[in-house]
């Protein structure tokens, strides 16, 4: 299981390779319109083949809603415990103690659901649900990590275009060719595009002879994409200083893009590639691992549901990160700005207001450095990923539980015998 998402996420970075070097170019030295016309053929093409594929793809009938079974049985859980503890209240009331429930009380209140606590739900099917629990704790510490991701598709674009995008450093009118701002994630996805088939190769099979569990953990290997994400943005910060500081002392490369006006300090772009680079590598460990994670940990009945939430926690994390900048309006950006991120000294009420986009990177890498230690603490003492992913040869990961296809048709046959017993007392 561990190629097969290596090599999906490849192919993925393949089309995004594509994007950044011919659309990209297309764009900002063409025209926009064209610019957007090419990936809407593309994608066009895309739905065809997908759809003449149709007759190859192995579909299973709708079963029922799957969230719709989630909400009945935690309902079902909540309300039995409520009746739970009026039977004990009215019991612990009455002077007859003898008559006591001697059942045992649950440890979570979701196994009120079960059948052998008065619910109507057999064990796998809570247990699965009780699952989903770990595995959303995970998602939610992925967030820190998404809001760093999403940088690349905001404020590196904005940094960049706040930098010198011609190769020479000549300020007089002579033109160059110019670097296009939105190419610079080329370099992340340059990365990925070496970096997995060199792991999936070269590393992890040396690692599997050496027998090092590193590879073998998602814990492990979603912590190291963290600390490079922390690495990527602290590069970011870095960066911006010192831009910032050439931008003041030097003054300013008047370029234009389109109808707009960009007043960068006379400081290369191509000084931003280690922060693509680094968000590249922290891809490869923690994005690939959360996918392979999401798919392996996911109870049989969930996998799907469980796959798309992942992808909902990853546009949290998107849209916390757009969100984060409005937080700190009238701090480190301020309306009257327009995009401009050079301000310092202007009047702002009774103080002055400068613009500091590096303060925000730091915000940003110490809020991953708080939810790469959450994690760690949650794969310390919730044994989240602490028995490892899948190897190559397939199965699911174990690090969570689940449940196999014995232990499935053992339960229900339990589940059924339960049934019929209880319909003959009932009977009598």
């Amino acid at each position: 299981m561990r190629s097969f998402f290596n090599w999906f996420y490849w192919s993925v970075n393949i089309g995004a390779f594509i994007a950044l070097t011919a659309i990209a170019y297309v764009q900002q030295d063409v025209t926009f319109f064209w610019g957007y016309i090419v990936p809407a053929i593309c994608l066009g093409i895309a739905m065809v083949v997908f759809a003449i594929g149709r007759v190859n793809y192995v579909v299973r009938p709708p079963t029922g809603s799957i969230l719709t079974n989630i909400f009945k049985i935690i309902c079902e859980a909540f309300k039995n415990r409520r009746k739970a503890k009026r039977r004990q209240s009215r019991l612990h009331n009455s002077s007859n103690i003898d008559h006591a429930d001697p059942g045992v009380s649950p440890n979570n209140i979701l196994d009120f659901a079960k059948v052998r606590h008065g619910g109507s739900y057999h064990e796998s099917m809570v247990d699965d649900v009780k699952s989903l629990g770990k595995i959303l704790a995970v998602f939610t510490a992925l967030i820190p990590y998404w809001m760093v991701y999403f940088q690349m598709e905001s404020t590196f674009l904005v940094q960049g275009l706040h930098m010198r995008l011609e190769f020479s450093n000549n300020t007089k009118s002579t033109k160059y060719m110019q670097i296009p701002a939105a190419a610079l994630s080329l370099f992340d996805v340059v990365f990925l595009l070496i970096l997995l088939p060199l792991m999936e190769k070269v590393v992890y099979p040396w690692m599997d002879r050496a027998k090092w569990k590193f590879h073998t953990n998602l814990a492990h290997r979603i912590t190291v994409g963290m600390a490079f994400a922390v690495f990527a943005v602290l590069v970011a910060g870095v960066v911006e200083t010192v831009r910032l500081d050439i931008y003041w002392k030097n003054g300013s490369v008047n370029q234009t893009i389109g109808n707009t006006t960009y007043y960068a300090a006379n400081m290369s772009i191509l000084w931003q590639i280690p922060q693509y680079a680094l968000v590249g590598i922290s891809e490869v460990f923690a994005s690939v691992a959360g996918l392979e994670f999401a798919y392996s940990q996911a109870p049989r009945s969930m996998k799907g549901i469980v796959m798309g939430v992942f992808l909902m926690f990853s546009g949290f994390g998107f849209f916390l990160g757009t969100a984060s900048i409005a937080w700190f309006d009238q701090v480190w950006f301020f309306a009257w700005d327009n995009g401009d991120i050079n301000c310092r000294g202007r009047p702002c009420g009774k103080t002055q207001c400068d613009c500091h986009l590096d303060y925000y990177y730091y915000f940003l890498a110490g809020l991953q450095s708080a939810g790469l230690i959450v994690f760690w603490l949650m794969v310390r003492y919730c044994n989240i990923g602490q028995q490892g992913s899948v190897s190559n040869t397939g199965g699911d990961a174990d690090s969570l539980p689940s449940v196999t296809d014995s232990e499935h048709l053992e339960r229900s046959n339990q589940f059924h015998h339960l049934q019929r017993s209880t319909s003959n007392t009932s009977s009598h």
